[in-house]
């Protein structure tokens, strides 16, 4: 009986240890192996996040206990390595809804974590760590290293407004090197810190434009009447503009007065162009005003000489995120223009 009895247990235990690898296995299904450790190797973002936690509960609550108690939580599947007796596995978790002291400065507040996880090859969970973020506060970088031993860049925004700046921002850079032990431990040290300024991308590619650029952007108004039509669109997409193109035509003050430059939206209308100068007829949308304010948008006249000097801009009205029912003084756009093009 007792040699029955050992047997018995002998037999449950294999299946036991069978069906934990063939689970393991299963989970490294969403995985592809990889040669390289870089950002590749995480997974790519754009891809829906493929990894849910009721099939793989057990691997994702051992990789991060406290994030798989999050309901806002979601893992995307990256690579793996094999390593000796070891499988070395990189994910990222993306989590919906991160609140933090800097939160009021985004409206969406998206952070992505990565994940280095090291696993027995039977799917025993040895040790993970996370070893970079990335959200607006937060830009990470990977040095590409086919070894098990790799270099990790981790920048911290100076100052949350700079990230609706247009100037750039100032970056605190911690850079550590990360080493995955024969018997999968996770070592990350620190071998730097330093400050760096990185310029705005989108003042990069898109240089301030010139006046005649500018100009060419609205549609010449032809009729001798002013109506609310001045202010229709002047093309059918793609038609705003960004704050940064702008540089060169409008003051600083006047781009940043009351919202954050990288949160407005120029959109050119119409142009009516006199003797002496230009009137260029814009709806301007800030969706991250400063202060306390909602978002709004404002109908506005800026009027240049004929050299591209602006002269002055006249706010025609006003309009909150709520007005839907709001509309265009005729009589009072019409005095303005006329006033204007005299």
């Amino acid at each position: 009986m007792k040699k029955f009895f050992g047997v018995f247990l002998f037999l449950l235990c294999c299946t036991v240890v069978r069906g934990k690898e063939e689970s393991f296995l299963s989970f490294l299904q969403h995985f592809k192996e990889v040669n390289n450790i870089d950002l590749f190797a995480f997974g790519d973002a754009i891809i829906e996040p493929n990894l849910t936690d009721v099939p793989f509960k057990l691997y994702l609550s051992q990789i991060s206990h406290q994030l798989s108690k999050r309901k806002d939580c979601v893992w995307q599947s990256g690579g793996y390595m094999r390593k000796g007796n070891v499988v070395c596995v990189f994910l990222q978790a993306h989590l919906s809804s991160y609140q933090d002291e800097y939160s009021k400065w985004f409206m969406e507040r998206l952070q992505t974590q990565y994940f280095v996880a090291v696993f027995t090859k039977g799917g025993k969970h040895l040790s993970s760590q996370c070893i970079g973020k990335r959200d607006g506060m937060h830009r990470f970088s990977i040095d590409s290293a086919n070894g098990t031993s790799f270099y990790v860049s981790q920048f911290i925004l100076d100052d949350p407004s700079m990230v609706h700046d247009i100037k750039g921002a100032d970056y605190a850079v911690q850079r550590c090197k990360v080493t995955i032990g024969s018997k999968g431990e996770i070592e990350m040290r620190q071998i730097a810190e330093y400050k760096q300024h990185i310029p705005d991308d989108e003042l990069k590619q898109n240089p301030p434009l010139s006046f005649g650029d500018f100009l060419s952007k609205f549609r010449k108004w032809d009729k001798k009447e002013f109506g609310d039509s001045l202010f229709v669109c002047s093309q059918e997409a793609n038609s705003s503009l960004s704050s940064s193109l702008l540089l060169e035509l409008f003051s600083k003050n006047i781009i940043c007065e009351r919202c954050w430059p990288k949160d407005l939206c120029w959109t050119p209308c119409h142009y009516i162009e006199t003797e002496h100068s230009f009137l260029c007829f814009m709806v301007i949308d800030c969706s991250f005003p400063k202060g306390q304010e909602l978002p709004y948008s404002d109908y506005v006249i800026a009027l240049f000489d004929k050299k591209g000097q602006l002269q002055k801009i006249v706010n025609v009205m006003h309009m909150d995120h709520d007005d839907v029912d709001k509309k265009i003084d005729g009589d009072v756009l019409n005095k303005i223009c006329t006033n204007l093009t005299q």
